[in-house]
């Protein structure tokens, strides 16, 4: 088919604890010349695996000549056969959005669904409703990505189709769009049309980690947190809503050069390579004259695998400086701690010293970087 394009994975592990679970697997792209290539590469497949079917970049939609010619309607009636309803339970309630299918394989019977973080973190349950069928699936989280707010479920079901995906990287303010809002009471799929109303928009997401979004103006809501951005003229994946929007506000979108890239990573270790979380909050200690004078932790979160009092942080220390590949960095101010952790560019596995102030006496803490895996760490804690 014209939107697929064949992968092959070959499962190692899967371990699942209550509706929180990750995976790890060999993935590899094929040959496939009738195609334009995806954005993965770089792998050889190997005998033996399973194939599975990921999202086909389109470089050239000239080749795509029917799509483009269809009215807005006939596409967003094709399209929205890509498009599922998601419902989360959470310990207070719960919350509604929408997901995409960005793979899927026929012979292990796996859809995977790109949505937002955002929704599914703390849930106790997630549903799937296809509505094309009207049928309704449980839902496994199979790793998440705070950072770009890319979460990864999957149901032990075969959703055959699959969106086309345009590049980001040349999508300009002024382009026609569309996308989708889960209506919360009704669980009803509404289409809703806008332009881009900006590109390379920087969007700090936490702990100094900056993402570039473009910006979908778009009737958008809560409900829309996951929801897929396609062009008006063929219907090609653009990206995904994530969080930081307001209800009735445009919509930050996540490119979908990066949802591809990191749904491909999480479906193929669980987890986006290379993250790592302090969990550490600070603020500035500030003199009479209002300049600051030193940093102190003001809170310690307990969402990281980095988790700061594991290695002896404490809420009201005075960071004084941080120690790294044979330097020391002063930390006068808030801005240096998040400049220098989130900057350094450190690597899994690299050890950081912190000098720090208690009740007036000094010490030195250690810690290793080690790989930020959210449904791995909240299975553990």
């Amino acid at each position: 088919m014209k939107n697929k394009k064949r992968l092959f994975v070959k499962l190692i592990a899967l371990i699942i604890c209550s509706t929180a679970t990750f995976c790890g697997c060999n993935f590899f792209p094929s040959d496939n010349p009738s195609e334009i290539s995806s954005s993965i590469g770089g792998f050889e497949p190997l005998p033996g695996e399973q194939e599975i079917n990921v999202n086909v970049l389109v470089t050239d939609p000239t080749l795509y000549s029917e799509y483009v010619a269809e009215s807005l309607p006939e596409v967003i009636a094709r399209v929205k056969s890509s498009v599922v309803g998601i419902s989360v339970t959470l310990s207070n309630g719960m919350v509604s959005g929408s997901g995409t299918v960005v793979a899927n394989s026929e012979e292990s019977n796996f859809t995977y669904i790109a949505t937002s973080h955002s929704l599914i973190a703390g849930a106790t349950a997630v549903t799937v409703e296809d509505y094309q069928t009207g049928k309704i699936y449980s839902a496994i989280p199979i790793g998440t990505d705070p950072v770009t707010d890319v979460c990864i479920i999957r149901i032990n079901a075969f959703l055959q189709t699959m969106p086309l995906y345009s590049e980001s990287s040349n999508l300009l303010a002024g382009e026609d769009v569309f996308s989708f809002t889960n209506l919360f009471a009704q669980n009803i799929m509404v289409a809703t049309h806008g332009i881009v109303g900006a590109t390379n928009y920087l969007f700090d997401s936490g702990e100094n980690n900056i993402n570039s979004l473009f910006i979908a103006d778009l009737a958008t809501s809560y409900s829309s947190l996951g929801g897929a951005i396609f062009t008006k003229n063929g219907g090609f994946l653009l990206g995904m809503i994530r969080s930081g929007l307001t209800n009735g506000m445009p919509a930050l979108v996540v490119p979908s050069d990066t949802l591809i890239k990191v749904a491909t990573e999480i479906i193929e270790k669980g987890f986006v390579e290379g993250r790592y979380k302090l969990g550490v909050t600070v603020a500035d200690n500030k003199s009479g004259w209002g300049i600051t004078e030193s940093v102190t932790v003001t809170e310690l979160a307990v969402d990281g695998c980095v988790y700061a009092e594991g290695f002896g942080v404490k809420v009201g220390d005075t960071i004084l400086s941080l120690v790294y590949d044979g330097s020391e960095y002063a930390i006068n101010k808030a801005e240096d701690f998040y400049y220098y952790l989130y900057n350094f560019d450190f690597k899994i596995g690299e050890k950081i010293i912190f000098n720090v102030e208690r009740n007036s006496t000094r010490s030195q803490i250690s810690i290793e970087i080690i790989q930020y895996d959210y449904f791995s760490f909240n299975l553990i804690k």
